[in-house]
């Protein structure tokens, strides 16, 4: 029987994870504003979550791709 347990740091996912939580919110907010500036409240507003949705997928694939760079290093000693 196999009992041994494969642990892994979850402290960079959350991180990464809150880091794209916080652009997806930045960009919301953003364009609110420029929703309340030019009087075009819900136009501004969908394209600042779209464009939170696309930076906060970029800032995961990133921390992904960063992490398999990692996991693939083998030495050739």
């Amino acid at each position: 029987m196999n009992t041994r347990r494969y642990t892994r740091d979850h402290s960079s996912k959350k991180t990464m994870s809150s880091i794209g939580g916080m652009a997806f919110v930045a960009c919301m907010f953003f364009g609110l504003a420029l929703g309340f500036a030019t009087g075009n409240v819900p136009t501004f507003l969908f394209i600042g979550m779209g464009v939170g949705m696309i930076a906060s997928a970029a800032i995961r694939l990133a921390d992904h791709r960063e992490k398999h760079l990692h996991e693939s290093d083998i030495d050739m000693d």
